[in-house]
């Protein structure tokens, strides 16, 4: 499906720059610096982690393969410097988790993933991406615990959530609730045509099939 595709990179994308805050500019090479930080008192955290944001928005928001790769490593970097600093943020071991997934490192997401929600167990942010990662495994149902906790504990307004939990609940064969979380991402984001096609799509199977169940 499509529209359902593009639906769902651009509400990831809303996502992230809604909690990231960050200015996706463009670095050039000699940005990159060289060596690494050492951990010390001196260093100011809130730098380091607006620098770290604006590898990780650049790389995430790049089409470019290589860029992709080199500007999400560089992120990579600063957050685990950040991380030594404040070992309990859970904020950058989502990230961490992140990074290691878009780099194919799946084994490492999921360790960075499980600390981040043994650390604060309803954090939407960490339960939201917790459950991309099982999402793009193609494992819904584990996918869905995940969203829903991210759903209940802060981003029940959120567009990309519930456009996700439709998109799941639509895979997992519930179309009854496919349709509601679909209705919730349309006055989200209503200029969204897409969402519009989709639930008239669920309301024609919903009401023409005698035996779904409508609950």
């Amino acid at each position: 499906m499509m529209q359902t595709k593009h639906l769902i990179s651009f509400g990831f994308s809303l996502l992230l720059c809604g909690i990231i805050c960050a200015n996706a500019n463009e670095f050039s090479d000699s940005s990159f610096g060289a060596g690494t930080t050492k951990v010390s008192q001196t260093v100011n955290t809130a730098d380091l982690e607006k620098t770290a944001d604006k590898y990780f928005y650049t790389g995430m928001e790049s089409d470019d393969i290589n860029k992709r790769e080199a500007y999400l490593s560089r992120a990579l970097e600063k957050y685990m410097l950040l991380l030594k600093l404040k070992p309990n943020d859970v904020t950058t071991c989502t990230q961490i988790a992140v990074i290691h997934d878009n780099l194919n490192h799946p084994g490492i997401a999921k360790t960075y993933f499980i600390r981040a929600v043994n650390l604060e167990k309803l954090n939407p942010f960490a339960n939201f991406y917790y459950g991309e990662y099982y999402f793009a495994k193609r494992e819904y149902q584990k996918a869905l615990k995940y969203y829903l906790t991210a759903y209940n504990n802060g981003y029940r307004d959120s567009f990309p959530v519930n456009l996700r939990l439709a998109t799941v609940y639509e895979k997992l064969g519930d179309l009854a609730k496919a349709r509601i979380y679909y209705i919730a991402a349309e006055k989200q984001n209503p200029a969204q045509n897409g969402i519009r096609a989709k639930i008239e799509s669920l309301e024609k199977i919903y009401y023409s099939k005698s035996d779904y169940q409508h609950n």
